[in-house]
């Protein structure tokens, strides 16, 4: 899943409890979440699990996630500006990697592989070998 670099840094210090997305995550719960920090970062920098997901209004959403969100009010309503329903993923045991793989690193991995503009699914059969390779296991 591809985040800006200040709110992964706001999950993987605890102050982001829920990361938002405009479009529908097939997860069911305990889901593994890669993360991609997009530009100027562009490397894998960690993980968390899905603990469940929100789907609301976005009025709703903000009326009872305001304080877990880690964005003020107007980023969060311009951030969902023209849209009925919002998804907030509940996040849990966010893991910082020791070390980071970068995009070039991806690309010697993977070959031409680009970084998701929101988030993109690994089988679960390709998810071990994909923690292998960015964790140097």
């Amino acid at each position: 899943m591809s985040i800006k670099p200040k709110y992964s840094r706001l999950i993987f210090a605890g102050v982001k409890k829920y990361e938002l997305r405009k479009t529908p995550i097939k997860a069911q719960g305990n889901e593994v979440v890669i993360v991609y920090e997009s530009n100027p970062t562009k490397a894998v920098v960690g993980s968390f699990h899905v603990k469940e997901i929100v789907k609301k209004s976005p009025e709703e959403i903000w009326a009872i996630l305001q304080s877990d969100i880690g964005i003020s009010e107007s980023e969060f309503f311009q951030y969902f500006s023209q849209k009925r329903t919002g998804y907030a993923l509940k996040i849990d045991n966010p893991q910082l990697f020791k070390r980071k793989t970068s995009l070039q690193e991806l690309r010697a991995l993977y070959g031409r592989w680009n970084p998701p503009q929101n988030f993109q699914y690994v089988k679960e059969s390709q998810e071990a070998e994909l923690f292998s390779k960015i964790l140097g296991l």
